[in-house]
C-alpha cells in the first residue's frame, strides 16, 4: 500500500502517524474504548488517497472483545480524527 522506496506517500504516513499518536496520548480522542491505545503502523497509498492504521492496544493480552470495541471507536472517532489531522497537513507550514 505504501511507495516502499520512500518519496512523499511515506512522508504522509509518518506525519499521519505522528499526529494521531499526539492525539491518543493527550486524551483528545474522546471515546472511552480508545484509551490505552496506541498507532503501530501507518500505510498511505500512492495517490495518498486511503491511510490504513494499524492499532495496537496496551493490554497484556487483549481480548477479541478489546480489539473489537477498540476498532469500534476508533470508528467512531475517525471523522474527528480525520479534520484533525487534515488542518496540519493541509496548512501553509512546511511539514511535508
Amino acid at each position: 500500500m505504501t511507495d516502499r522506496g520512500g518519496g512523499r506517500p511515506v512522508r504522509v504516513a509518518a506525519r499521519i502517524h505522528e499526529e494521531l499518536a499526539q492525539m491518543l496520548l493527550r486524551g483528545e480522542v474522546h471515546e472511552p474504548d480508545a484509551t490505552g491505545v496506541l498507532v503501530s503502523s501507518v500505510r498511505v497509498t500512492s495517490d495518498l488517497s486511503i491511510a490504513q492504521v494499524g492499532l495496537r492496544a496496551l493490554d497484556p493480552e487483549p481480548t477479541e472483545l478489546r480489539k473489537k470495541r477498540v476498532v469500534a471507536a476508533m470508528k467512531r472517532a475517525a471523522g474527528f480524527l480525520r479534520r484533525a489531522i487534515a488542518g496540519p497537513l493541509t496548512s501553509g507550514k512546511k511539514l511535508l
